[in-house]
């Protein structure tokens, strides 16, 4: 941009410039001490009364502009007022405060926060204590006058920020279900997947830039809320309703503006719809089997036992070359880090007797040092993670135990020690907490546990999940659910085809890609028995559509598939000319995020790539000054240089090319950036954002389904979890069968829209991969009775040692063939 004087110049983003001049014009704040940094500092000598006064302090300094805008609700008169008026506009924002608590199951409300226009913002305590006596004071209304008077706003569009949580508190405070129309931590997420969806970032953002930033753990630090005075904390509390609604009120024109049609109806069809099944899925909760859950925690400890006596076997068969390096000139050099950083200690001095290799110093001086190995990895030459083990596995056998060690610690830690442990005090059961649009593609993620990191392999510690008393699990899952899309999206003839005639995907793309025929690239032979050249086949086909879809290249495709460079590319050519129409999708995609810097997922999701639209190169001055009177940095090169070098870029083949430019701009004071990496990056997550994003929304639309369905409700189906594309619920034992029939009718015919056929399978299980597990185990007796001669009982000996985890009754169960 040119100034008044001619110059270029570089605007920095609003938020920098907003924080230089935040410093250059706050030189009265630069003296003030904040709350948080007094309490910390001296937390043991604050009395509550001091902490108090600072409190008071801060709240007014930063909300007192909102004290005309406050009031507080004392009576039921007030309060069935205020709930009158609200009734008329037909909307008010909610928002709840706990006693510093985020457990919806063991909180206690502090009060309830509203705001509908033309009234004040408006907070209801209910639980705040004298501060001296600590007796609750008797002029707040109580959880029953909430609950009598929200009720009333069945017919009122209810305004949230974080709705489930709300609505959990005030059910298991009040025992109040309510109604949401519209969250608006949800629909920012919609709006901009790249912003904070925190209510305080996104007014400032949104509303008024001139807020300053703050917090209740900021504005009350240290303190029970219910200690502070309620009128302080209403500046707060009540402040928080009318910034929902102004939120709201612009994100409502928003989604209004023309263009926006499609987003608009994903946030009220799929996203504001699925909020109350994740609610009621997460104050449903799930159970666990307590006596399955601690005979898997002794044979897990059992196998860490074991391989940690492996592994100090295998250090023992290394103490001589241990010894003869110690001996060593070697023994006394010292560790350089990454920064070039020299270590204090001798390496010598920095080993334990024995060693310890759960230290990583400690087992990068035994692999690379003593046991010489090379250099694994050049970026981390004294590397000893997962990747760099496995490496090496093959050729040091203590690094093959040490990976399993890790495997078992991480299983142990993570869950099977730690899943009984989250288990509510309220009835026993484990409530994970889902985030609904976790990933920016959309994608559920769940935490406290995080399920969807149960290593899908790991059929043991799914296990640990069962129904309720009297009940089953019912889980199913979409077959093929992303290449299922992909040919729908794309409107791929050949896939479609493929579908609809049952056919295997991955044989038809064999087919096209080796040039072969459909029964070359299956698993079996007609009779049934193994066909190895197939297998092989349709797994690499596997592989190469997960790559597309992913956005892989052929370097990163020819190492999953064990190929070379040119063989991949030759794959991903063949996969293209013999389906056409995905690569015509795929090049649309790509287009559209060079132009308008988002893709379209299938119900109009969007995913914001706005490195794609970056130039190839930037160019600066590396000698740029700051202009005080525009405040901003000037940049000293003229369109005439930057041309020239741009032009010289353009015609570079190699990269010792580009560095000979780069080289030249330099001596000429002009510094040259390439935006490759981040375009690069944007554009391989094209194709990926609308696939990933279209199946988020139709497993949201299927559990929308689910939820709502009638003959469900009658059947006393209840969703209980979803991991991925698979569901998993529970209904009374009498009634599986049918709840089984209709659980996979409704996931696969939950988007009528899309021109391929869906299945999903439902099974009933006692316990959650039942089947599955009851699968592996039947497969490991049938080689046990091989490996014993047909010895019944010694083949189910071995089972029961190798199954601990197992009752000997749900063994024999197992083991009948």
């Amino acid at each position: 941009m040119l100034s008044l004087w001619g110059d270029e110049f570089d605007i920095k983003s609003e938020k920098e410039t907003a924080k230089k001049i935040k410093k250059k014009t706050t030189s009265k704040k630069e003296v003030e001490v904040s709350v948080e940094k007094i309490i910390k500092s001296r937390s043991k000598s604050v009395s509550i009364d001091e902490k108090l006064l600072l409190i008071n302090s801060e709240v007014n300094r930063i909300l007192g502009k909102y004290k005309t805008q406050t009031q507080i609700i004392k009576t039921r008169e007030e309060f069935i007022s205020f709930i009158d008026k609200s009734i008329a506009n037909g909307v008010v924002a909610v928002d709840t405060e706990t006693n510093n608590s985020l457990d919806p199951f063991t909180c206690k409300l502090m009060g309830v926060c509203l705001y509908t226009p033309g009234q004040k913002n408006t907070y209801i305590p209910v639980n705040h204590v004298d501060r001296i006596t600590g007796e609750r004071l008797d002029w707040q209304l109580t959880e029953f006058d909430i609950k009598d008077q929200l009720s009333r706003l069945n017919n009122t569009n209810l305004i949230f920020h974080n709705s489930k949580f709300d609505c959990k508190v005030l059910k298991c405070t009040c025992n109040l279900d309510l109604n949401i129309y519209w969250d608006t931590q949800t629909a920012s997420r919609i709006i901009n997947e790249n912003e904070s969806a925190k209510l305080k970032d996104q007014y400032r953002l949104k509303i008024d830039p001139t807020q300053d930033k703050y917090d209740i753990e900021h504005l009350f630090q240290g303190i029970e809320y219910a200690l502070v005075d309620p009128d302080l904390f209403a500046l707060y509390a009540a402040t928080d309703s009318y910034l929902t609604y102004a939120l709201y009120e612009y994100q409502k024109k928003v989604f209004e503006t023309p263009g926006n049609e499609r987003l608009y109806k994903l946030f009220l069809d799929v996203e504001m719809a699925v909020i109350p099944v994740f609610r009621d899925m997460e104050l449903r909760g799930i159970s666990i089997d307590e006596d399955y859950a601690k005979r898997l925690s002794t044979k897990y400890h059992k196998k860490l036992e074991d391989i940690s006596k492996k592994i100090d076997e295998e250090l023992y068969k290394l103490e001589s070359r241990i010894e003869a390096w110690k001996s060593s000139p070697k023994a006394h050099d010292k560790t350089v880090d990454k920064k070039g950083k020299i270590a204090s200690k001798e390496k010598i001095e920095q080993l334990s007797n024995p060693i310890a290799l759960t230290s990583p110093t400690q087992l990068a001086i035994l692999l690379y040092d003593i046991l010489d190995v090379g250099v694994v990895d050049k970026k981390n030459p004294r590397g000893t993670g997962e990747e760099i083990l496995e490496v090496l596995e093959k050729k040091v056998p203590i690094c093959k135990l040490l990976l399993e060690q890790r495997t078992l610690l991480k299983m142990i830690d993570a869950f099977i020690d730690t899943l009984p442990e989250q288990r509510s005090k309220r009835d026993n059961k484990i409530h994970t907490n889902f985030n609904p649009i976790g990933a920016d593609t959309g994608r559920v993620s769940c935490s406290s546990p995080n399920l969807q990191q149960i290593p899908a392999r790991n059929k043991e510690i799914r296990m640990l999940f069962s129904a309720d008393k009297g009940k089953v699990l019912i889980g199913s899952d979409f077959s093929q659910q992303e290449p299922r899309l992909l040919a729908g999206y794309s409107r791929d003839t050949r896939m479609i085809e493929s579908y609809k005639e049952d056919k295997d995907l991955y044989a038809v793309m064999g087919q096209a890609v080796y040039h072969n025929n459909y029964e070359d690239n299956l698993e079996h032979y007609p009779d049934g028995t193994k066909f190895e050249a197939g297998t092989k086949r349709r797994k690499a086909m596997k592989s190469v559509l997960l790559g597309i879809m992913y956005g892989m290249g052929p370097k990163a495709l020819a190492e999953r598939i064990n190929v070379s460079v040119d063989e991949a590319k030759e794959i991903i050519n063949n996969f293209y000319n013999g389906f056409t129409e995905v690569k015509k999708w795929i090049d649309s995609g790509e287009k559209q995020v060079k132009s308008v810097g988002y893709v379209e997922d299938y119900w109009g999701r969007r995913r914001r790539l706005p490195d794609a639209m970056l130039p190839e190169w930037n160019l600066e001055s590396s000698s740029n000054s700051f202009n005080p009177i525009l405040g901003v940095n000037i940049n000293h090169i003229s369109p005439k240089l930057e041309t020239e070098f741009l032009t010289k870029l353009s015609r570079c083949r190699w990269k010792a090319d580009i560095d000979k430019v780069k080289k030249e701009a330099e001596s000429r004071g002009v510094v040259i950036h390439s935006n490759s990496q981040y375009i690069s990056r944007a554009m391989r997550q094209c194709t990926n954002a609308r696939i990933q994003g279209s199946a988020s929304s139709m497993t949201k639309k299927a559990m929308i389904s689910i939820h709502n369905d009638f003959i469900m409700k009658e059947l006393g189906f209840e969703l209980l979890i979803t991991v991925h594309d698979e569901l998993i619920g529970q209904c009374p034992i009498e009634n599986s069968e049918k709840a089984a029939e209709r659980l996979s009718y409704l996931m696969s015919n939950c988007v009528p829209d899309v021109p391929v056929p869906f299945k999903c399978d439902a099974e009933i299980e006692k316990r959650w991969y039942w089947n599955t597990y009851a699968a592996m185990i039947k497969g490991e007796f049938k080689d046990a009775l091989k490996e014993f001669e047909g010895d019944n009982k010694k083949a189910f000996e071995k089972i029961f040692l190798d199954h601990i985890e197992c009752t000997e009754k749900e063994l024999e169960e197992f083991c009948i063939l």
